[in-house]
């Protein structure tokens, strides 16, 4: 009888045993493989390992894994059974791939398979494109948006909101962005690739993403899946630094417990570097700045977490300018870096400034800002008026006590001095039992009053009342002087007065109210048209830390007023643009303010907690007072904003005039870093300036405005000007906004704007339009304007000429509008 062997079939022919391929692992032996289901059938003959292309394996341990390597094994049928002549493909346990087998030689009691077994690679690295962060109004990202790296495909994507529950989105788009949302994503490897056992990955972005949580999620060798969840930073796009004082000689560098974030809710100050303007180590004496030197600070920020830094951020400092900010780490709580670059530290001074100011009640002499040669000496007296006391002597911040006088020695760097009185006036009675005493105050009345006005301490405020006859005296044209005494304990001090004292119909007459937390000067006209009988009027020191957000970071220490008015007891919020009022600050600058007074400004507090420039506020060094003018009552504080351009040296005879203007944002530079003070004025640029200067709104959609204003920045400000009648154009409804502005173009245009603003300047230079060389050049429609400028000393020309005609520059410009706003 004739016997034919049985074909093995494919699900009978499983090999154990078999493990991947791994760096620095000795391969497996023919030892380590069985048959994972019945060896009666064939037995495991042999097993080489090779490269991937085929040739010989020559080194004992492998050197890659994965796809590096390949298994080549032979089985060899039992008698009885024989392989399929079409081969077939065996099933590995293991995580390698067979490859079909094929039958060679032997007869049918004994041929042979030979099969070769591949393995997966194991992906190493994740990265994500295409995955834009949320944004409020943006349409989330879909699948097909989002790639993968090679060898894995991304086949889902899940918008989430940051508690895992469905995205809430509004008609489609994020409701918000940031941190409110996540995305899971799924990803599948490709054929021949694999993620690795519990895959720990962290995927890189082109984006914002930041992967959270992640897990291998089941599939198979050649197409397992990993799913992880991706969480988004909220941006921080303004960034603050507070404390940073310029280079100079003989002063010893800012360090890091100096400096202060805008925001710390976002971001921290992390460092500070002072280096040479060649970045090496900065080169100090005794720690302190070399003269004729240049120094460079480098700062890094970390940003907490849930927020980043966006890339090419540039912060703002309170000195030197800043280059775009650029990050060295990525994700949740990046690093941004950023330089500072200085002017020169200059030649070592040959004088310093003292800055001497008084409180209310007594003098200080002398006062003002007072020059002293360097290792010269300097004595300041304190005398207390009548009725009043030392109260204290603060130098360089630090209290003296009460003394009668004060010596600077062998000075070596600015300083201040500043002194504080406490009235003194008599007591009366006391109680049957000899154990209370009522302190009397009184705010003495001078200028064109006279007499004292009993003062009553309530709390934390002090009231006084002035009678109907002084009140007279103001509506009838005087100016009197009220001056509040300091009392300990009161922040808050309150005049009441007739309202008829303050409504005449002229500004003839004024009333000042001098406290210890500021003065403000009432005009008489103040309350021109106001319904009511008596009027209170009050100034009040604000604690600054009562500030929030970036209004306290801006305000630091400095002072805050509040500034209020009531008729007949019911809080009023008073504006009268025809009355402004003049209010003083007293306040003593630190010795880097000293160094550019005209970046410290004032801050007028709006509703919504926001500053706003007001651009009459300066600093008054023979009063030591920051001054203003408004008109209308709010919160007010002093504050500094120091703005500098690389083109613009502080020994230029425009450097006061640019840095005024550009720290009250009146004009900016021509980029980041320079203003260009030779450019050419165009005509346009003239008017949106000088309007800006004086607070003219610009008005946006106007009906009526010139055939050429485009749109542009300046396209509201010409319909401004026109609406105010300060120019009718060049002819044919048109402006020229332009073309490059003459002097005498500039001087017309401004007079009209401060006659349409009743701001028209006043004084006598003792000089007349006559005077210059040049005078026949100026055009019949400019005489009128550049008679009064010139009269006034607005303007004053070069060389004995005003040069009507000639172009002006950016600079010429600026010095202009200081003369007139700085005053």
């Amino acid at each position: 009888m004739v016997t034919f062997p049985a074909d093995i079939a494919a699900d009978d022919v499983c090999i154990a045993g078999l493990v991947p391929p791994a760096a620095e692992e000795t391969p497996q032996t023919l030892a380590n493989l069985v048959s994972a289901n019945t060896s009666a059938q064939y037995t495991i003959t042999s097993l080489t390992w090779e490269y991937s292309g085929g040739s010989p394996m020559d080194t004992d341990e492998f050197q890659y894994g994965g796809s590096w390597y390949q298994a080549r094994i032979v089985l060899t049928s039992q008698p009885g059974y024989k392989f399929p002549t079409g081969g077939l493909t065996p099933d590995v346990s293991g995580d390698g791939t067979a490859a079909s087998g094929t039958v060679s030689g032997g007869d049918s009691s004994g041929n042979k398979l030979t099969f070769v077994v591949t393995f997966s690679a194991e992906i190493g690295y994740i990265y994500i494109d295409g995955l834009t962060p949320p944004a409020a109004g943006e349409t989330p990202s879909a699948k097909e948006d989002v790639t993968a790296s090679d060898y894995c495909d991304v086949t889902s994507l899940t918008w989430e909101d940051s508690d895992g529950s469905s995205a809430t989105l509004d008609d489609g788009k994020f409701a918000s962005g940031g941190s409110s949302y996540r995305a899971m994503i799924v990803l599948t490897s490709q054929a021949g690739y694999k993620f690795p056992p519990d895959c720990n990955l962290v995927p890189g972005f082109s984006e914002d993403g930041i992967s959270g949580s992640r897990a291998v999620a089941g599939g198979n060798a050649s197409g397992n899946t990993y799913t992880f969840t991706v969480t988004f930073s909220d941006e921080i796009t303004v960034a603050e630094v507070s404390g940073l004082v310029a280079p100079a000689t003989g002063e010893a560098p800012v360090g890091i417990d100096a400096l202060t974030g805008g925001n710390s809710a976002q971001y921290d100050v992390e460092d500070i570097d002072w280096l040479d303007s060649d970045y090496d180590d900065a080169t100090l004496t005794d720690g302190k700045f070399n003269a004729n030197s240049s120094y460079i600070a480098l700062i890094s920020l970390r940003a907490k977490e849930g927020y980043k830094f966006l890339d090419g951020l540039t912060p703002t400092v309170d000195a030197g300018t800043t280059s775009a900010g650029w990050i060295t780490e990525s994700g949740s709580g990046n690093l941004l870096l950023f330089i500072v670059t200085f002017d020169d530290t200059g030649a070592a001074p040959t004088s310093y400034t003292i800055t001497a100011t008084a409180g209310g009640g007594g003098s200080i002499s002398p006062s003002g800002a007072v020059s002293v040669a360097a290792g010269g000496n300097q004595t300041f007296t304190i005398t207390p008026n009548s009725n009043y006391s030392i109260s204290s002597v603060t130098v360089d911040g630090v209290s003296q006590g009460a003394v009668a006088s004060y010596a600077f020695t062998n000075v070596s760097a600015a300083h201040t001095i500043s002194t504080s009185f406490t009235y003194t006036g008599g007591s009366s009675g006391g109680s049957s039992g000899g154990g209370t005493t009522t302190t009397k105050y009184e705010a003495p009345v001078s200028g064109d009053g006279s007499g004292k006005l009993s003062v009553t301490k309530d709390g934390e405020s002090a009231l006084a009342a002035l009678p109907d006859a002084q009140g007279a005296l103001i509506s009838g044209g005087k100016s009197l002087v009220v001056t509040m005494p300091e009392i300990d304990g009161v922040t808050t001090y309150a005049l009441s007065l007739p309202v008829s004292g303050l409504s005449s119909g002229s500004a003839d007459g004024s009333l000042t109210l001098a406290t210890g937390a500021g003065s403000v000067t009432l005009p008489a006209n103040m309350l021109t048209g106001t319904v009511g009988t008596t009027a209170r009027v009050t100034v009040g020191a604000v604690d600054p830390s009562d500030l929030t957000g970036n209004v306290r970071a801006a305000v630091g220490d400095r002072p805050v007023i509040s500034l209020s008015l009531s008729i007949d007891g019911k809080q009023t919020d008073w504006n009268n643009s025809d009355a402004p009022v003049a209010v003083s600050i007293p306040y003593t600058p630190t010795v880097a303010e000293l160094q550019n007074p005209e970046g410290i400004v004032i801050w007028y507090i709006d509703g919504n907690g926001s500053l706003n420039c007001v651009q009459s506020g300066h600093y008054d060094p023979e009063t030591g007072t920051v001054t203003f003018q408004t008109t209308h009552f709010s919160l007010y504080a002093v504050g500094y904003n120091s703005v500098s351009f690389t083109d613009v040296a502080d020994t230029a005879w425009y450097y006061n005039a640019v840095s005024y203007l550009a720290s009250r944002g009146i004009t900016s530079g021509t980029d980041d870093a320079t203003f260009s003070p030779d450019a050419t004025l165009t005509r346009g640029q003239f008017i949106t300036l000088l309007l800006r200067a004086y607070g003219v709104e610009a008005i946006d959609n106007a009906e009526n405005n010139f055939s050429d204003a485009g749109d542009t920045y300046y396209t509201g400000y010409l319909a401004a000007a026109k609406s105010l009648g300060i120019t009718g154009g060049v002819g044919d409804n048109r402006f020229a906004p332009d073309q490059a502005i003459t002097r005498q173009e500039m001087f017309t245009l401004l007079y009209n704007a401060l006659k349409a603003l009743d701001k028209l300047p006043q004084g006598d230079s003792g000089k007349a339009l006559s005077d210059f060389n040049d005078v026949d050049s100026v055009a019949d429609w400019a005489e009128e304007a550049m008679t009064l400028l010139v009269e006034t000393g607005t303007i004053s020309g070069s060389g004995g000429k005003l040069n009507p005609t000639g172009t002006t520059t950016r600079a010429e410009m600026a010095q202009v509008l200081y003369n007139l706003l700085a005053k």
